[in-house]
């Protein structure tokens, strides 16, 4: 669900697929969720709701920075991570394929970008 919210609002984000990312948000809404897309800031992020369940997600490397439950923080994002596009989200659950860390190819994959 998530990396499908995610992936809608990447592709929303870049001017493309905006009925698509429609689609994706009513799946969510129609499983008794709501999920909401902010552009206001320098990175756009999806917020999803269901019960007491509420995550966000950064398209920009596909980063989950926040999963509560009734009220609790599950994840940790770094006091100084960036979340202006200038650097990767450092924490939350990023979405490293097919390689996490240095290797043969760009860190942490390629899947992420």
């Amino acid at each position: 669900l998530v990396a499908t919210a995610a992936a809608g609002a990447r592709r929303a984000t870049r001017g493309r697929g905006q009925q698509a990312a429609k689609l994706r948000g009513s799946l969510v809404a129609a499983r008794g969720g709501s999920t909401s897309v902010d552009t206001s800031g320098p990175l756009p992020f999806v917020t999803l709701k269901r019960g007491n369940d509420e995550a966000t997600v950064y398209p920009y490397g596909a980063c989950v920075t926040s999963y509560k439950t009734d009220g609790t923080e599950w994840l940790a994002v770094r006091p100084d991570a960036k979340l202006d596009g200038s650097k990767p989200i450092s924490g939350g659950l990023p979405f490293c394929w097919p390689q996490f860390g240095p290797g043969a190819i760009q860190q942490h994959g390629f899947a992420r970008n």
